[in-house]
């Protein structure tokens, strides 16, 4: 790609001073800190539900069903909304879009904090917030891939991750005195207050990205492209097999996600050690983005296969969870819920685009977020329904860790299957040293895949 004309260069400020200069060109690592700042606020204040649910349990005394329906109604848009943030990215900006998720997000904060019901808590709390998440993750993620170009936006994307994984670190305790000094509704208050002005403040940084120009050869394969995939892809049995082991994961991930702050006071502990907990789960978050930063573009070989791995190893941390009743094994068992789960949420597109075709990496990713997110919706039942009719969750804890055999096995299915019946179709071991000269790329059947097509969508 080539920078940008010089029409656009001489619309941009003209700034002299050395200091300022640096920052006008290096401008795009300053909406890398916005992003994390927005998704620190909105995402992060989010992954510490799990503490509201135990004040809203103490409040209402009402099922855990219905309570956790709240969380994962929240995850669940936060999954399926990107086809129309996708709309609304190509008629606003992405800072008027991140600017409607903050004040939305703020709505939904303050309004839900005078609720009475917890049915109409699950529109104000969870869809709202959903859908706000969901503006500011896919808008965002499109505003640094504008800004960093290819492989350059790899770093960026990581460290904006980190604010919603530091936020899980420090809300957490925060989170907890507040609901003990102030109870939910006030704590609800004044977090949509400081998601408000300091979200407003970061959305200043979001200036239009740069428009870049696209190379001779860039509009030449964008010419061969053709339209259909994400129906010609639905066609295929893997994608419903690979599909059906996305979905089962989000059953069983719902309760890592809204439950675990309940399951621990469940065990005896009080709301202190569950924020402490909670806290924990963020280490494992941090562990698992450093871990995969290293090493994801080191494996040597493909990601699908280490889907199984993860399941497995998570459905057996689901047996231990219901064994452990003491404070450090709890802990501990934190420290590895976060582990995993973050693992998985780093290992979800890139076994989907192995499977699929490098072509089709927008419909995979699409099919594997809202196949998560339906599994988000009918998580939070089986959690809720187990632990209203038996008082723990323990058969609930079974439930997941089968669900998660399951998932392990569907997983290791789509790849053989495509290998075994339709090899014409195989790409997942099929390896390539430099991906921007498609000349280099042996495709097993050229009908089928049409590899490293420029999509106009990307920037």
């Amino acid at each position: 790609m080539e920078s940008l004309t010089k029409k656009e260069e001489a619309e941009l400020p003209h700034i002299t001073h050395g200091f300022l200069k640096r920052i006008h060109e290096h401008w795009g690592w300053v909406v890398t800190i916005g992003v994390s700042v927005v998704w620190f606020l909105i995402i992060g204040s989010h992954y510490v539900y799990a503490l509201t649910f135990i004040s809203l349990q103490n409040d209402f005394d009402a099922s855990a069903t219905l309570i956790g329906l709240i969380g994962s109604v929240y995850l669940s848009l936060g999954c399926c909304l990107s086809p129309v943030t996708s709309w609304l990215q190509r008629h606003y900006s992405h800072r008027t879009i991140s600017i409607l998720a903050i004040l939305i997000t703020t709505v939904s904060y303050v309004v839900s904090s005078f609720m009475q019901s917890l049915v109409i808590l699950v529109f104000t709390f969870g869809v709202l917030s959903g859908i706000a998440y969901n503006f500011v993750y896919t808008s965002l993620h499109h505003i640094l891939v504008c800004y960093f170009p290819s492989k350059r936006c790899r770093a960026p994307i990581a460290i904006a991750n980190v604010g919603p994984t530091i936020a899980m670190l420090c809300l957490s305790p925060i989170v907890e005195k507040l609901l003990s000094l102030y109870g939910w509704r006030w704590t609800l208050r004044i977090q949509g207050l400081v998601i408000c002005v300091f979200g407003l403040l970061a959305c200043t940084v979001f200036k239009k990205p740069p428009v870049w120009k696209k190379s001779e050869k860039q509009e030449e394969k964008k010419s061969h492209s053709h339209s259909g995939y994400l129906t010609a892809v639905l066609k295929l049995p893997e994608t419903w097999i690979f599909s059906l082991a996305t979905f089962l994961t989000g059953v069983a991930s719902t309760f890592l996600y809204v439950y675990i702050g309940s399951y621990i006071v469940s065990k005896g502990l009080t709301e202190e050690q569950s924020s402490v907990g909670m806290t924990v789960c963020g280490c494992g978050s941090l562990v698992a983005c450093f871990i995969g930063a290293v090493v994801i573009d080191r494996i040597s070989f493909p990601t699908i296969y280490l889907l199984p791995v993860l399941s497995v190893l998570t459905s057996l941390t689901f047996i231990i969870l219901i064994w452990v009743h003491t404070l450090v094994p709890v802990i501990t068992m934190c420290l590895v819920v976060g582990l995993l789960r973050t693992g998985y949420n780093i290992l979800i597109l890139p076994p989907a685009v192995e499977l699929l075709g490098t072509a089709r990496a927008l419909e995979a990713g699409t099919l594997s977020i809202s196949s998560l997110g339906a599994g988000y919706i009918v998580g939070s039942y089986i959690s809720g329904k187990m632990f209203d009719a038996f008082g723990s969750y323990d058969i609930a804890l079974y439930i997941c860790s089968g669900i998660y055999l399951a998932a392990a096995m569907l997983a290791l299915m789509a790849p053989i299957y495509q290998r075994i019946f339709a090899r014409d179709r195989y790409m997942v071991d099929r390896k390539f040293t430099d991906p921007q000269n498609s000349e280099d790329l042996q495709v097993p059947n050229v009908q089928y895949e049409y590899l490293l097509i420029e999509r106009e969508s990307v920037i």
